[in-house]
């Protein structure tokens, strides 16, 4: 299955653990573990996660950091 990036460093909010939203919004933390589970490969910014005060322990199970490098050479390979 494809690789979910994120290349915009405010998504990578989106894959934080223990989110607790209203029930009238999403959860995407909820729907990124939906898609690991389904096979999806979860990628985040390395340079992002921090920026936005992040840390690894924060990141939903299955997501993993991403490099830029390793980002242009996915994107080339695509």
């Amino acid at each position: 299955m494809g690789k979910l990036t994120d290349g915009g460093g405010d998504s990578v909010i989106a894959v934080a653990a223990g989110q607790k939203v209203a029930n009238e919004y999403y959860n995407t933390g909820k729907q990124a573990a939906n898609l690991v589970a389904a096979g999806a490969a979860l990628w985040c910014c390395d340079t992002c996660i921090p920026a936005r005060g992040l840390t690894d322990d924060r990141l939903l199970p299955g997501a993993q950091r991403f490099s830029i490098s390793e980002f242009l050479e996915w994107s080339t390979w695509a």
